[in-house]
């Protein structure tokens, strides 16, 4: 019962617009910050795994496209690149959301790794491992997600589907590469960022 309470961003967004009564408010949002101090150059890890890893950092929320995603990295994979799709941290692989990713991963012949709960210091040596990270959030890049500011911070390369929410200034500053919800479109982005040296 509590679930059904909890509302995702689009849901929340289509309730208050059905409620014509309500008073419209401007509102605004501080981005967050990075709650992982992490130096890019001390967290890198003397030994890297083969080939190069998609990251999604925090898989939990409902809004995350993980059929979208997995079906964009396994085009790559079926193409011949060498690449594996990592779910890291929280909730775990044991979890519902895991077993989403999971079944979409099974359906589309995808390779696909979790990492688990992690330590502050492996959090820190497998953020480094990660060669792009994908936001796949369907609402969009939120100034709001820590999620999102980790890998920023880093210095990683981060793609992020287009949604409602989407940080405006975020995008405009190319601090994230940003893709229409489209498994062809998620997938030529990858092979762009992964096949740049810089």
């Amino acid at each position: 019962a509590a679930k059904g309470l909890v509302l995702t961003t689009e849901r929340r967004r289509s309730w208050f617009l059905s409620r014509t009564w309500l008073p419209k408010r401007p509102s605004m949002h501080a981005p967050v910050f990075s709650t992982l101090s992490v130096d890019s150059t001390s967290a890198s890890s003397d030994v890297r795994p083969d080939g190069q890893v998609i990251g999604v950092l925090g898989f939990g929320a409902e809004s995350q496209r993980a059929g979208l995603v997995v079906e964009a990295v396994a085009s790559l994979q079926d193409a011949g690149l060498d690449a594996a799709l990592t779910l890291i941290g929280a909730p775990g692989p044991e979890s519902p959301q895991a077993a989403e990713w999971r079944d979409a991963a099974s359906t589309h012949g995808c390779l696909l790794t979790f990492t688990g709960i992690l330590s502050t210091d492996a959090l820190e040596r497998t953020l480094a491992e990660v060669d792009v990270f994908v936001a796949p959030d369907a609402s969009g890049p939120e100034p709001r997600r820590t999620t999102l500011a980790i890998p920023l911070a880093l210095g990683k390369p981060v793609i992020a589907l287009d949604g409602p929410e989407r940080w405006s200034r975020l995008v405009e500053s190319r601090a994230v590469s940003l893709v229409p919800p489209v498994s062809a479109k998620l997938a030529a982005a990858l092979r762009d960022l992964l096949s740049d040296g810089e």
